[in-house]
């Protein structure tokens, strides 16, 4: 959950002045200086397969959580948590698979692309790094394509949310999963929106972050349910070792949310 100061908000309209196509390498290149000066063995972030001596912490106003992310690939603890999760409960990385990857992170999408190969499909709005540009609440994909969606802190950036959870229920394979994550107050029953908040700092003081249209509560489960899906919430992180914990920045009570399609939609 990424809270948004005055410098961050400058560097958004600096960024906006680069031509789309620098902004990727420029960015890898400030994150590969950066890792320097991180050097060290006490945590591992297994997308870039680098060691630190710590990742980079900070908070949130909203929820309680610290997100931690890498200084040389800039992968999240949600990222980590994945790994984990994906490399000893599932075969995703061994397996066949028709994989569709909303908003890719340049790590992740690296990753995949090996793994699946000609199966993986990156898909993003305006992103350059996603292989196909397109809007979440209309995708031009076929019905029933994809045996694994990853749509990763995306969902809270859209206003149409409903509509664009049914996009994924619709390309998702029956007996597929849609690993959904989104940052969840669980303290909070019904979720917070207001279409009427619109300036940069005023949705970062409400919702977290200054491109966030809602803070999601414990209805997220219910909308996600509405659009088809059978709901799974891994509370996994809850389950690792202290030193896996520690090695990897895992934040224990982070959730993970799985949208399945039925076998028999």
């Amino acid at each position: 959950m990424l809270t948004t100061s005055p410098r961050s908000l400058l560097i958004d309209r600096l960024r906006a002045r680069i031509p789309r196509r620098y902004h990727y390498p420029l960015r890898q290149l400030s994150y590969e200086i950066r890792a320097l000066r991180y050097r060290g063995n006490r945590v591992w972030c297994p997308w870039c397969q680098k060691s630190f001596r710590s990742f980079i912490q900070y908070g949130s106003p909203i929820l309680l959580h610290l997100n931690t992310f890498c200084p040389r690939c800039g992968a999240f603890e949600r990222h980590r948590l994945l790994w984990l999760y994906w490399t000893s409960q599932t075969r995703i990385q061994t397996t066949p698979c028709n994989f569709l990857h909303v908003a890719p992170e340049y790590m992740l999408q690296k990753t995949f692309r090996a793994i699946c190969r000609t199966r993986y499909v990156s898909l993003d709005y305006c992103s350059s790094l996603a292989m196909l540009h397109a809007d979440l609440t209309a995708l031009p994909l076929p019905n029933d394509q994809f045996d694994i969606i990853l749509c990763s802190h995306v969902l809270e950036h859209i206003p149409a949310d409903r509509q664009a959870m049914a996009e994924l229920y619709r390309v998702l394979r029956p007996g597929g999963q849609a690993f959904l994550l989104v940052p969840v107050d669980w303290t909070r029953a019904v979720s917070l929106e207001d279409p009427h908040v619109v300036d940069p700092v005023e949705r970062a003081r409400i919702f977290g972050q200054h491109d966030h249209v809602r803070l999601y509560g414990r209805d997220y489960i219910d909308r996600l349910s509405e659009a088809g899906f059978q709901v799974c919430v891994d509370a996994y992180a809850a389950t690792l070792d202290a030193a896996v914990v520690a090695r990897y920045g895992i934040n224990v009570r982070e959730k993970i949310i799985i949208g399945r399609k039925p076998e028999t939609s």
